[in-house]
């Protein structure tokens, strides 16, 4: 009895699967996806059209030491509602012990605190050697438009702030801060016991 071989080559390309380039689409083809987008923007729109905000935009806007950190003031902003919400929510909690709701409240409290003093004073360290780095970016691309180049100064600011800023408040300060905060607010609850 004879047997035939097979190469496994044959054998491979034979069973292999077809492969299907994938697509990504995402939620864009997606009808309620592209309705909620509309409000959204229509909503901004309607926003920022009102007198209120132009009154807003033109009275800041000669403010100098408000506009040039504008960026890192709105992140702060918005860590000021989302910390204070935080900490009502968590005084309120009803499925915590009273002593553990004072403690996180102070937690909460203390880390917003030091994250804002942080985000700020690492801003501000971080802008003064970035206009000294920025000059030697300058020169190295003496060529360059300098509308271009002044975009791009504008752009490397912006997001220098929210990396430093955002960096501080979700990452560096809590990890620093949180094992303190716990160490006084448990000193706290442990006096008021006595």
């Amino acid at each position: 009895m004879k047997t035939s071989s097979i190469s496994p080559n044959f054998y491979y390309s034979q069973n292999q699967k077809k492969q299907i380039a994938p697509t990504f689409t995402g939620l864009t083809n997606n009808r309620v996806f592209k309705k909620i987008e509309s409000v959204v923007i229509d909503g901004c729109v309607k926003l920022v059209s009102t007198d209120a905000a132009k009154k807003l935009v033109t009275g800041t806007s000669n403010h100098k030491k408000l506009t040039e950190k504008l960026t890192s003031h709105l992140i702060v902003l918005g860590s000021t509602i989302l910390s204070g919400f935080y900490i009502v929510k968590t005084l309120n909690n009803k499925n915590l012990d009273e002593d553990k709701r004072k403690t996180l409240a102070v937690n909460q409290g203390l880390v917003y605190a030091a994250s804002t003093a942080m985000a700020y004073t690492f801003d501000g360290w971080a802008r003064k050697n970035f206009n000294k780095l920025f000059v030697k970016f300058e020169q190295a691309n003496v060529g360059a438009d300098k509308v271009q180049m002044a975009k791009w100064k504008s752009g490397f600011g912006i997001a220098r702030t929210i990396i430093i800023v955002d960096s501080v408040y979700r990452f560096i300060a809590p990890v620093i801060v949180t094992p303190f905060a716990n160490y006084i607010g448990n000193k706290l609850q442990e006096n008021k016991a006595k």
